[in-house]
C-alpha cells in the first residue's frame, strides 16, 4: 500500500483546511476549467488549491483542483513539474485546453517525491491543458514549472497528412503518437494519428508491421501520397493482427511506388511503438507504359486492332511478334506513374 497511512492523515488535515480557506480566502481565480489561466513557460510560479473547488472528468483526481491553459513555445518535449510544492499532488495533461480534450497523462508521485511531474511530445503554438490538485483532498501551496526542449518553429515531422515522413524499408524505427492531433479521411481511425510516405523498394508484397508497440493501435496503408486520400486510395485497415492488440497489413506493391501509411490508435489510445516494413520480391523498375500515342512510323496505313468496333487508323508502334498481342493502346502498369499518351 502507498504509505496510506500518512496520506490518509494529511487528506483530514487538508479537508479541515478547505472548510477553513473557502470562507477565509474565497476561491482561486482559475479554480473553473472554464477559467483556466493561459501561460506558457514559466519557472517557480507559485500557486495554491486551498479554497479550491472540484470540477473535471475525474480520470486522474477527484480533489479540489485548479487549471492552466499551456502554450508551447517550441516542437519538442515540454516537461510540467510541481516538484518542490509543500503538498502531496496529482498533476493531470490533456490535448487542448476545450475541457474535453484527450488525456495525454497522469502523475501522483514522482520518483521518489510526494511531487508530480509529466513529460509529453508538444507541437509550437499547441494547446495544453493542465489540471493541479492533490493526493485525495489534499490542498496547499505549491510551484509549477515548465519547460520546452525542442525547435521553437517546426511543426512535428508525421503528425500532419502534409507532412508524412519519407521511408523506405526500416526495422524497429521508433514511433509515438502520443501529443499528436487527429487529421484524415477518417476512413480507418480517427485517434491521434501520425503519417508515413513509404517508397517500395521491389515489386512483390510489402509488410507494414507495429508488432512490439506498446499501446493498442490501428494501422492504414492507401495508394500514392496524396492528402487527404479518399475512399478508392485505401488498400486496408488493419486493428488487430491475430492474437495482438497491434496492426499489420501486407499488401502487393510495385517497385518506386508510393503508399501512405497511417498509424494510430483504436478508440483515442495513443503511445509509443514500433513500425517495421519490408518487401519481399524483385527489385528494379517498373515496367513501362505502352501508352496510347498514335504513332504509325513501322505500321504505316494498318488499322488500330485493339477495338475491333472502334474504326481508326493511328496505330500504336508496339507489337510483341506474337500475332496475339498486346498491341497498344494498353497501359501496362497503370499504377506505376502517369499514363502516356
Amino acid at each position: 500500500m502507498k504509505r496510506l497511512k500518512s496520506k490518509l492523515l494529511l487528506a483530514c488535515i487538508c479537508i479541515f483546511l478547505l472548510c477553513s480557506a473557502n470562507a477565509a480566502l474565497g476561491f482561486p481565480a482559475n479554480d473553473d476549467c472554464l477559467s483556466a489561466e493561459p501561460i506558457g513557460e514559466v519557472v517557480n510560479k507559485a500557486f495554491e488549491t486551498i479554497g479550491a473547488t472540484y470540477d473535471g472528468s475525474g480520470t486522474c483526481l477527484k480533489g479540489p483542483n485548479i487549471w492552466f491553459c499551456y502554450t508551447a513555445s517550441c516542437t519538442g518535449t515540454a516537461t510540467i513539474s510541481l516538484l518542490d510544492s509543500e503538498f502531496d499532488t496529482i498533476l493531470a495533461v490533456y490535448d487542448g485546453c476545450s475541457c474535453n480534450g484527450e488525456q495525454l497523462g497522469c502523475n501522483d508521485d514522482f520518483g521518489q517525491s510526494f511531487q508530480s511531474q509529466l513529460t509529453i511530445n508538444v507541437v509550437a503554438g499547441g494547446k495544453y491543458l493542465i489540471e493541479i490538485g492533490g493526493y485525495a483532498s489534499a490542498m496547499g501551496q505549491g510551484v509549477l514549472n515548465i519547460t520546452c526542449t525542442g525547435d521553437p518553429s517546426q511543426t512535428p515531422l508525421r503528425d500532419d497528412c502534409i507532412d508524412a515522413e519519407p521511408v523506405g524499408d526500416v526495422k524497429d524505427l521508433p514511433f509515438t503518437t502520443i501529443g499528436m492531433t487527429f487529421d484524415g479521411p477518417g476512413l480507418c481511425m480517427t485517434s491521434p494519428n501520425i503519417w508515413f510516405c513509404y517508397t517500395a523498394s521491389c515489386t512483390g508484397d510489402v509488410t507494414v508491421s507495429l508488432l512490439g508497440s506498446t499501446f493498442d493501435t490501428m494501422l492504414a496503408v492507401y495508394n500514392g501520397c496524396a492528402c487527404f486520400p479518399s475512399e478508392d486510395k485505401l488498400i486496408e485497415c488493419n486493428d488487430d493482427f491475430g492474437t495482438a492488440f497491434q496492426s499489420q497489413i501486407t499488401f502487393p506493391a510495385v517497385a518506386g511506388s508510393k503508399y501512405l501509411i497511417e498509424i494510430g490508435g483504436y478508440s483515442s489510445a495513443a503511445g509509443d511503438g514500433v513500425l517495421n516494413i519490408s518487401c519481399q520480391g524483385k527489385t528494379g523498375t517498373a515496367k513501362p507504359d505502352l501508352g496510347d500515342a498514335p504513332d504509325s512510323t513501322n505500321n504505316f496505313n494498318r488499322s488500330m486492332g485493339a477495338y475491333p468496333s472502334t474504326p481508326g487508323r493511328f496505330p500504336t508502334v508496339y507489337e510483341d511478334g506474337s500475332g496475339t498481342g498486346p498491341r497498344g493502346p494498353v497501359h501496362l502498369n497503370a499504377t506505376a506513374a502517369a499514363f502516356l499518351g
